[in-house]
């Protein structure tokens, strides 16, 4: 049985992969963060809209150690960074200005919430496809 191919029910695995997506990018447009939880799912592929002079933010709790595969792509440059919060303190574990697209691995050094964020200081909305895998 093809679960991409049509049956009775046509199509209810790609129904249910785009409805996930769908809600996912509204919710980062009603909100600018996402969490997800990548214990349980081990890898996070989306697209979202993040309007100009506006952030956006992907948070996830990590163990200690857990490592984590990223890559973001947009045609409007970006500022980017991957952080976690003391107290009110942001402490930053990666940061770079002004960049449509990059890669990395980042090793949580901590049980924390962590999240990737991206901030459009440009005159223009941007989409913003991003990807998160657990190695």
């Amino acid at each position: 049985m093809d679960i991409f191919k049509p049956g009775p029910y046509k199509y209810p695995v790609r129904s249910l992969l785009f409805s996930i997506l769908l809600l996912s990018s509204q919710s980062a447009r009603a909100e600018d963060v996402v969490s997800v939880d990548l214990s349980k799912l081990r890898a996070f592929t989306s697209e979202f809209a993040i309007k100009s002079g506006k952030s956006f933010e992907v948070c996830t709790d990590l163990e200690k150690g857990t490592k984590i595969d990223w890559w973001y792509s947009s045609y409007q440059n970006l500022d980017f960074n991957i952080h976690h919060h003391v107290g009110d303190k942001a402490v930053y574990a990666v940061r770079k200005r002004e960049t449509a697209t990059d890669e990395g691995g980042f090793v949580a050094t901590s049980k924390q919430n962590y999240c990737w964020m991206w901030t459009n200081k440009s005159a223009k909305g941007a989409e913003l496809s991003v990807k998160l895998v657990v190695r």
